[in-house]
This record gives C-alpha cells, sequence and structure tokens, in this order.
C-alpha cells in the first residue's frame, strides 16, 4: 500500500507492506520520505516475525546547486550502524563522492568496521 502528499515545496510518500504465508504475518515494514525544498528524510522501519529485533533506518541529505551531504543510521539485527557521505557534481557528467561507513561485524565476531570509499563518476565519452 502507498501514498503520496504533495504540498507547495513538501512532498511526502509513504509504504507499508506486509508479507503473509497462508493465515500468517511473516513480516510488516514501512518507509516514509520526506522531502522539503533541498533536504531529503527517509525512514524505513521492518518487523520478521522470526526475529526478536526491529529493523530501522533513518537519513538526512541535503542538496545545495552541486553539492550533496548525507548523515544516517540503522539498527539491523540489534546492530547499530552509521553513514555519511557527500558529494560534489563537478559537470553535468562528473561526480565526486566520498562515503563512510561504521558497523558492527556479526559475521567477524563483532568487530568494528569502518570503510571510507572516494570515487569519481560519470558518464565519458
Amino acid at each position: 500500500m502507498t501514498g503520496s502528499i504533495n504540498w507547495q515545496k513538501l512532498k511526502i510518500d509513504l509504504a507499508f507492506q506486509l508479507v503473509a504465508k497462508g493465515p500468517t504475518v511473516s513480516e510488516v515494514g514501512g518507509d516514509v520520505a520526506v522531502k522539503y525544498g533541498s533536504i531529503d528524510l527517509s525512514g524505513m522501519i521492518k518487523k520478521d516475525a522470526a526475529k526478536p529485533t526491529v529493523d530501522v533506518m533513518l537519513r538526512l541529505n541535503v542538496t545545495a546547486d552541486k553539492f550533496s551531504i548525507g548523515v544516517g543510521g540503522q539498527m539491523k539485527d540489534g546492530v547499530f550502524g552509521a553513514n555519511a557521505g557527500a558529494s560534489y557534481k563537478v559537470t553535468e557528467s562528473i561526480k565526486i563522492t566520498a562515503d563512510y561507513n561504521n558497523r558492527q561485524r556479526k559475521d567477524m565476531n563483532d568487530v568494528q568496521e569502518n570503510v571510507f570509499i572516494i570515487g569519481i563518476g560519470g558518464r565519458f565519452p
């Protein structure tokens, strides 16, 4: 089920999902995206009936002309993670990006993982 609201500079998109196997609900989730001018806020929540935890994600992004910056956080399977990113549009076809991700790796004995990536991307002839 989805819905959208547009009012002047404000746009809100909502989505709700229900996954059922026969008469039993196995997963419930929802998404929200709010845009006001150059500010984007998005969130997601999901509950799997087979797991004791609730997954939650929240991200804030601000864009001004050619520059964009964002921060976010998530809780998945009881483990918190965070991310941040920035990008600069050099030309219409070339963008420079920097991204940082931090999370605890359950598959590696709870080691804290920090990843920093710098990239250049775009359309090249």
